[in-house]
């Protein structure tokens, strides 16, 4: 199933060289995506299992996914997908598994009118088409930034940036979740508005600044061409 969707998807053929110091992506003819599979004792092994499926990539060597099966007993198997992100945005993986699920139950997906490689021939188009001036008016608007954001981070900072950190998840009870649903609605906002409002004002009182830029991520899907494209699609306003 997962070699129909390589087939299918040029971006899961995709490797990225680098030629005459510039990046370089090649569609590579055929690729076969192997399956890491394993039968577990118990469920608490799979963390384990996860921890070493999940490894580096070679940019210059495809594919730029992998895919891991975990069986624990008949009726319960755990499916992995691990990519990279040169090849899939958070959209994609649901896309991915979405094809990937339907391949396996024989099912046809809706053919794409486009594929990644085709979205960014017409960025290039786009960008070749717009004024020279462009770039240098949104320099000059972009110019007036606030400072950065001055927080106290409790602990001194390395002096070389490591990524090193710690995710911490915080539950919203049913109750709550409704109320702040119910609160939007009545200011005439999304529930991300409100939220994203909350964390500005949080922002604004830890720091003592009143312009605070925040960069939010988006789906960057803007045309119904590539609604459905795996690939990477993602920015940040």
């Amino acid at each position: 199933a997962i070699d129909s969707c390589a087939e299918q998807l040029m971006i899961l053929r995709s490797v990225f060289v680098i030629e005459n110091g510039e990046v370089i992506t090649r569609v590579m003819p055929e690729v076969s995506i192997p399956v890491e599979f394993a039968k577990l004792a118990d469920k608490q092994q799979l963390n384990s299992e996860l921890a070493v499926f999940v490894r580096p990539f070679l940019l210059e060597q495809a594919p730029l996914i992998r895919i891991g099966l975990w069986s624990v007993s008949e009726d319960c198997s755990y499916l992995a997908l691990d990519i990279h992100h040169s090849i899939a945005d958070g959209m994609s993986a649901t896309l991915l598994l979405t094809m990937l699920l339907d391949c396996y139950q024989d099912k046809s997906p809706a053919p794409q009118p486009w594929q990644y490689h085709d979205y960014i021939g017409y960025n290039l188009q786009q960008l070749a088409r717009r004024e020279p001036d462009n770039l240098a008016y949104w320099q000059q608007v972009l110019t007036s930034l606030p400072e950065p954001l001055q927080l106290s981070p409790g602990r001194d900072r390395p002096l070389q940036f490591n990524g090193e950190g710690e995710t911490l998840n915080l539950h919203v009870e049913q109750e709550l979740l409704q109320q702040l649903q119910q609160f939007a609605s009545r200011q005439g906002c999304t529930l991300f508005v409100l939220l994203y409002a909350a964390y500005a004002l949080a922002l604004h009182k830890m720091s003592g600044q009143d312009d605070v830029v925040i960069g939010v991520p988006v789906a960057g899907r803007d045309l119904p061409e590539v609604a459905e494209v795996p690939g990477v699609f993602m920015r940040v306003l």
